[in-house]
């Protein structure tokens, strides 16, 4: 959004290009600006500096309270009469210097106020440095900026500090004192009747807030805030949510839901405020000042010693946290003592002073700052609380702040240099600017790719909970019954084709590692079994090859069951296709091609001719009218006679282990001279790259590449799961290439031409799993692609496979 801009005065122009004067040679200050500068930025140095301006004299109140480097400065003429199209940085010279002067100019003192802050509140080793501050001859730096405050009132003072090449920017806000907004914030929250109003406007004024319709499970218990005591939820009952950290082995002192302590917490009274968690009494104390009776939080709410109670509070934490009329968000803190900043616990004030009759104060950290660096935002349970709320409050050490689906408001009206973000406007509609369940704007998958990679960068103190901390996030997307340890069903084939990534740690990536946890199933296809960030690309997958059938134990579903992952793919949607109009791929040609090549044991219908009979011009439209939905097409692969044949029921019956008719074919594999710390290549019998797998799964280096070491003609077996466009096929196959006629000039034979001569936009890629055995039983070891030409010269086999 574009800053409205401030008026000049009659004294300054905003032209920085007219001709004028430039700055005096005998002006020290201005001398650091002349070296090497153009005659355009010598005349702006003199408008800024040195030009008169009856519109903004300092008092001499103020001239008392400036040390001279500040008097040139002109704050009030920077701020609010000069505005330049492009803004210069003005050196401040050694830090030192600064400090030298910070005990008799206010100016100084505010920009070393917020300096240190900034330094305190990153935590990292360069704000430790005062080396760190002084780019270009030991020098930090303004530059003033506009923002939508009073039109020709107000400004931004950025400090510009630097760590190599990366840019900080702690700001100091400055308004003209009679038109100034918003006050200085204190230690202790006092404003309680606007953060009221805005949570009530929202309720009102904005249905799409009150989330989607959900259900609370059976004994749902909420905290009576008014009589402090614990009770079964009322009829329609509103209430607030709590998401919060509960640290490392808390006090036992402290009161906690168990079987034995249920009774008692049911009395009136009987939460005593003397061993209840702080964070949890200020949570009450709040819910008393927005006019809300009830409050949940998860330590008093579910009896943790009772397995079923827990179980069913856990699987339905999607309702409880959708249809919360609020969440409040303790965010700073490590454990449930430490209380919400403003309320039990004080926060620092805001500082602020006079200078030429301008009011100057630092510009606070916005939630999206504060959360980043917190406990609360590193773990993994908190993750789906604060994406499944649709109204949030969050307690930060700097700030309150209200989010919902409408907007981002800040109790600092200067934060975001905007204060109230209206997340309506286009430009905001992203996942950069929201926490909710679709801030991406995308289908049901594309939000669940967007959640889980950020999820399994969070941290769970029992791993045993990989699934339960994320259990909210799938069933508010699928629903409780339509995902399958971890993958949502009606996506399952795109969903299959999940890759690990490296965590990265504050001091170097943590590769990814198996996740074993005793009596705990975690098939090695899905991304519980691997301690990593998940990552998936769902605008490349165009349709499966396989039809899965899973045991299942559920009521009402039990035996053998067939995988319905039936949901339409984003490359079956135009609106989803990222490509220009002249690159996109019909997924139905890929799919057929694919088909014709013996990839499912089944023949197409006469009606649709042979590729090479053809053009695929003319092919294309028949496949449209066979496949006009991805449904259709699943449809006829998971009924085609080889996944159509009875899986046998007894053999290896239980969860976890998947059965389908698969073809296999064994390939050899090659480090890459580049990025081999990612990728493998996959060769064929002449030592021809033809695929890629994914080098970061845990057992590539425990089996793979211990084998390849022993013997480099070691075949590993491969089995199709899928097929897909791949984007960065070219630069894999051959990393000197930079286009696909390039490629396909050097290497034809990695697509498929019709009739005419003529090849699909992309090279059609067949997703495979890389598997090893035991016994009968074969298991993920990694995933990656092979060009479809080459896996179908290959002469895959068919076969019944059991994959856990």
């Amino acid at each position: 959004m574009d800053s409205p801009t401030i008026s000049l005065s009659e004294d300054c122009s905003s032209s920085d290009s007219d001709d004028g004067p430039t700055p005096q040679d005998d002006c020290s200050f201005c001398t650091q600006f002349l070296d090497g500068s153009s005659e355009e930025d010598q005349r702006a140095i003199h408008r800024m500096f040195h030009e008169e301006c009856g519109a903004c004299l300092p008092s001499a109140s103020s001239e008392q309270r400036l040390c001279s480097f500040c008097r040139h400065l002109r704050i009030r003429h920077q701020s609010i009469c000069y505005r330049p199209k492009y803004p210069l940085p003005i050196p401040l010279g050694p830090i030192e210097d600064l400090e030298a002067r910070e005990g008799s100019c206010s100016f100084c003192r505010l920009l070393l106020r917020a300096v240190r802050k900034f330094a305190k509140e990153n935590g990292s080793d360069w704000v430790s440095a005062k080396v760190m501050f002084k780019p270009l001859g030991d020098q930090p730096f303004l530059e003033w900026n506009d923002y939508s405050g009073a039109p020709g009132q107000s400004a931004y003072c950025d400090i510009l500090c630097f760590d190599g090449d990366v840019q900080r920017k702690p700001q100091l806000s400055i308004q003209d004192s009679a038109a100034a907004t918003g006050v200085p914030l204190g230690p202790a929250i006092t404003d309680w009747k606007t953060i009221k109003e805005r949570f009530q406007h929202c309720l009102q004024e904005h249905p799409e807030c009150d989330g989607r319709p959900d259900t609370l499970p059976n004994g749902f218990r909420v905290i009576d805030v008014k009589r402090r005591r614990i009770v079964a939820a009322p009829t329609k009952c509103k209430y607030v949510a709590l998401s919060y950290v509960w640290g490392v082995n808390p006090q036992p002192s402290m009161l906690l839901a168990l079987r034995s302590t249920i009774g008692a917490y049911q009395e009136d009274g009987g939460l005593a405020a003397s061993n209840m968690p702080k964070t949890i009494e200020d949570a009450m104390l709040a819910c008393t000042q927005l006019g809300i009776d009830y409050l949940w939080a998860d330590r008093l709410c579910i009896i943790q010693d009772d397995p079923e109670d827990k179980l069913q509070q856990i699987m339905a934490m999607s309702g409880i946290y959708t249809l919360a009329s609020l969440v409040i968000i303790a965010v700073d803190g490590d454990n449930m003592d430490t209380g919400l900043a403003g309320i039990s616990r004080t926060r620092p004030a805001q500082p602020q002073d006079t200078v030429e009759d301008l009011r100057v104060a630092p510009v606070l950290p916005t939630y999206h700052e504060m959360a980043d660096r917190s406990v609360w935002f590193s773990r993994g349970w908190t993750y789906q609380e604060a994406i499944l709320a649709n109204r949030k409050l969050y307690f930060t050490n700097a700030q309150v702040c209200y989010e919902c689906e409408h907007q981002l408001w800040h109790e600092d009206p200067l934060s975001f240099g905007r204060g109230n973000l209206n997340k309506m406007s286009p430009q905001y509609q992203s996942p950069a600017f929201t926490m909710g369940l679709y801030g991406g704007r995308g289908t049901r998958f594309e939000e669940y790719v967007r959640h889980l990679s950020p999820y399994r960068t969070r941290a769970l103190t029992n791993q045993s909970d990989v699934y339960n901390a994320f259990t909210g996030i799938l069933n508010a997307l699928y629903g409780t019954e339509e995902v399958l340890f971890g993958l949502p069903r009606p996506a399952f084939d795109q969903a299959l084709l999940w890759r690990p990534y490296s965590i990265q740690d504050k001091v170097k990536p943590v590769k990814p590692y198996l996740n074993k946890i005793a009596n705990m199933v975690l098939p090695s296809w899905s991304w519980g079994s691997v301690v990593g960030i998940p990552g998936l690309s769902p605008f490349s997958f165009q349709g499966t090859l396989v039809s899965w059938h899973m045991y299942s134990e559920a009521k009402g579903r039990e035996g053998m069951q067939r995988i319905e992952a039936c949901e339409s793919p984003p490359s079956w949607n135009d609106d989803h296709a990222w490509n220009t109009d002249e690159d996109l791929v019909c997924p139905q040609l890929h799919m057929a091609l694919a088909w014709m090549e013996g990839c499912v044991e089944a023949a197409l219908p006469d009606s649709i001719p042979f590729w090479r009979e053809t053009t695929f011009s003319d092919l294309v439209p028949k496949l449209e009218s066979l496949w006009p939905t991805y449904e259709r097409y699943w449809n006829d692969v998971s009924t085609s006679s080889s996944n159509a044949k009875r899986i046998d029921g007894e053999s290896n019956a239980r969860p976890g282990v998947l059965h389908g008719r698969v073809q296999t074919a064994s390939f050899r594999v090659r480090l890459l001279e580049l990025y081999s710390d990612t990728n493998l290549s996959v060769v064929d019998d002449a030592d021809d790259i033809i695929g890629i797998v994914r080098v970061q799964d845990p057992l590539v280096e425990l089996e793979v590449l211990r084998d390849v070491a022993k013997d480099r003609n070691t075949k590993f077996e491969f089995i199709a799961l899928a097929v897909s466009k791949e984007p960065d096929l070219v630069y894999w196959m051959d990393s000197e290439m930079t286009d696909w006629d390039q490629l396909l000039e050097k290497r034809p034979d990695l697509t498929f031409y019709d009739r005419d001569g003529k090849s699909p936009a992309n090279v059609p890629t067949v997703n495979v799993m890389l598997v090893g055995r035991r016994g009968e039983v074969a298991y993920r070891i990694s995933t990656g692609w092979i060009c479809l030409s080459k896996w179908v010269k290959a002469r895959p086999q068919f076969q019944d496979v059991m994959l856990e």
